[in-house]
């Protein structure tokens, strides 16, 4: 099974870094939550930690099973993330997140 990807911040639509991010590999972009969780804001980029009582806006963005490969790599660019790499702050986990529409949950 493929995860969604759940982004935030300028990997949103409209903000500065979703345009080189999706590039029409993504059929589904829609408003959602990631509950659990609050943006950290420094240092480098803003980014999602544990928080039980947070809420976190973005969107779950779902990928074209032919684009899935290689679409993580582009929010790492501006993020500036290499896996695995020990002096990263960055740290890619699954987590449930809620569609805004209808509030079903959906892994991403």
């Amino acid at each position: 099974m493929l995860l969604l990807f759940f982004v935030h911040g300028a990997l949103r639509p409209g903000e500065r870094h979703h345009g080189p991010f999706p590039r029409g590999r993504t059929p589904s972009e829609e408003p959602g939550r990631l509950r659990g969780a609050v943006l950290y804001g420094g240092p480098g980029h803003p980014y999602a930690v544990e928080e039980s009582e947070g809420v976190v806006s973005g969107e779950p963005v779902t990928a074209l099973p032919e684009a899935y490969a290689g679409l993580p790599a582009e929010p790492d660019r501006p993020e500036e993330y290499v896996p695995d790499d020990p002096r990263g702050l960055h740290e890619r986990a699954a987590r449930n997140a809620v569609r805004a529409d209808d509030g079903t949950a959906v892994r991403a």
